[in-house]
C-alpha cells in the first residue's frame, strides 16, 4: 500500500506473472502522488503468495521451461481463479480504508487478463479496469 491515507480514490494493481518488481513498486509510488490535485491510495496484493514465476523461465524456449510456464498458468496464475479473488479483496480493502469512494484497476500483462475476467464476472461496478 502506498499513497496518502486521506485519498478518496484508489488504484488496485494486478502485477504480471513475475510478481513484485522494482519497476511495479516504483510505478505504484508514482501513481499515488503524480497528480498533486488528485492523489491515490495504491494497493498491489500478492496473488502468488511470494512465489511468482521465476524470470529464468522466460523466454520459454525449452520443453522444461514451457512445462513450468504451463503449470504456473494452470495453477497459481490461473486468470479466472485469480479474478474471483478481486471483488472480495476490494471489498475488504474498502472496509479497512473507509475514505475511498472510487476504485480503478491497472493490470500489467497477466494482470490485464485477470482484469478482463473481473469484468466478465460482472464486477464492472467495482472497478474501472485498464490493461497494459
Amino acid at each position: 500500500t502506498t499513497g496518502p491515507s486521506d485519498a478518496t480514490s484508489a488504484i488496485f494493481i494486478i502485477y504480471d506473472i513475475f510478481g513484485f518488481s522494482s519497476q511495479a513498486l516504483q510505478g505504484a509510488d508514482i501513481l499515488a502522488r503524480a497528480d498533486e490535485s488528485h492523489q491515490y491510495q495504491v494497493f498491489m496484493p500478492d496473488f502468488f503468495l511470494g512465489k511468482p514465476l521465476s524470470l529464468s523461465v522466460f523466454p520459454p524456449d525449452t520443453d522444461e521451461k514451457k512445462k513450468q510456464m504451463g503449470d504456473f498458468f494452470a495453477g497459481p496464475a490461473n486468470p479466472p481463479d485469480n479474478a474471483q479473488k478481486v471483488p472480495e479483496l476490494v471489498k475488504k480493502l474498502g472496509q479497512k480504508y473507509t475514505g475511498i469512494q472510487k476504485w480503478g484497476s491497472l493490470g500489467m500483462c497477466w494482470g490485464g487478463k485477470v482484469g478482463e475476467f473481473v469484468l466478465q464476472n460482472g464486477a464492472e461496478q467495482l472497478l474501472i479496469v485498464s490493461a497494459t
